[in-house]
């Protein structure tokens, strides 16, 4: 996966950390980094296609103009989209195709406003290739399949239901997320309402 992302030039270091923040929206998240580390770092969101649609739209900004947030957001931040197979059942090609559009390869006047705007910023924009046809199938993994399935788990877990689907769900859930992560979700009680 970072084979395709060129590397760094020798002997530069990359400092990488990861950060878990509980701020809604991706502007949010690094409005609060910049403000930690200093506008001269440089932050990398990696979202799925659903995101992408989602962090463009500009009923998520209201009273606000959201070129100027847009702005403000990509002088530090970038974006990665990890694109996957969607629940909705769109084909590979369905969803470059769509890709192509909203990041302005293809864009017209007639296509819709997040698309243009999209489409303003693509230099900061990585799409990575050849991410669905990944060998390890981690590209069909979602936060959405790991929300459900963590609440079928702690539905599992309720009073009268059966031990053995909870081992079931359990095993499930260890394919989908990282152990020591899945310990802490369940150890915090996290995603149980």
């Amino acid at each position: 996966m970072l084979s395709l992302l060129p590397p760094p030039p020798a002997p530069q270091t990359v400092n990488t950390a990861v950060a878990l923040a509980t701020l809604p929206r991706f502007v949010d998240k690094s409005h609060a980094l910049v403000s930690h580390y200093g506008p001269d770092a440089r932050f990398y969101f990696v979202m799925g296609w659903d995101t992408v649609i989602r962090f463009f739209d500009a009923k998520y900004y209201p009273g606000v103009d959201v070129v100027k947030v847009m702005d403000e957001f990509f002088q530090t931040g970038r974006l990665v989209i990890a694109n996957r197979i969607v629940s909705d059942g769109g084909e590979v090609e369905e969803q470059e195709q769509r890709l192509k559009v909203f990041l302005g390869d293809q864009i017209s006047s007639k296509d819709d406003k997040a698309a243009l705007l999209a489409s303003r910023y693509r230099d900061r924009i990585v799409v990575l290739p050849d991410w669905l046809s990944d060998a390890t199938h981690i590209a069909k993994l979602s936060s959405t399949v790991a929300r459900r399935a963590l609440k079928e788990y702690w539905e599992a877990r309720k009073p009268g239901c059966d031990d053995a689907a909870e081992k079931v769900i359990e095993t499930k859930l260890k394919h989908i997320i990282p152990v020591p992560v899945l310990d802490y979700i369940l150890q915090e009680g996290l995603y149980s309402d």
